[in-house]
């Protein structure tokens, strides 16, 4: 239409804000998912995805969701109720009780603030 050359750049702009998705398959890099922090957060705490979306009350266990649930709402697009879906069909009032306990617990914490910025920074990692 512009009688521009059609190039990586070209379709980042035009495509990045309709489909984020598909600015990031130009730019090389993978979409970051749910699923993906689930699997990267499970990691670090050596325990199964499947806990994170599961009913134990074992506190590293619950941390580890906190923090998975509070990374999938600060680095997705994805709403209370799509986040809460997928750790196991919780509804949005304990998605933003999770939320708030990260925040809460990283302004006191400074071990759980640095669990934070580690699993940022594996996310990151794993993005390119």
């Amino acid at each position: 239409m512009t009688g521009r050359a059609i190039d990586a750049e070209l379709a980042n702009a035009v495509l990045g804000p309709i489909h984020p998705d598909a600015s990031a398959a130009v730019n090389g890099t993978r979409p970051l998912t749910i699923a993906r922090i689930q699997e990267s957060v499970a990691e670090h705490f050596k325990l199964a995805p499947s806990d994170l979306t599961g009913t134990s009350r074992v506190a590293n266990v619950v941390w580890a969701r906190q923090l998975a649930v509070h990374l999938s709402r600060e680095l997705t697009d994805a709403s209370l109720q799509r986040v809460g879906e997928a750790f196991g069909g919780r509804n949005h009032a304990t998605v933003l009780h999770a939320c708030r306990r990260v925040s809460d617990r990283i302004s006191v914490n400074n071990g759980d603030a640095a669990d934070l910025q580690r699993l940022k920074q594996i996310i990151g990692h794993q993005q390119s």
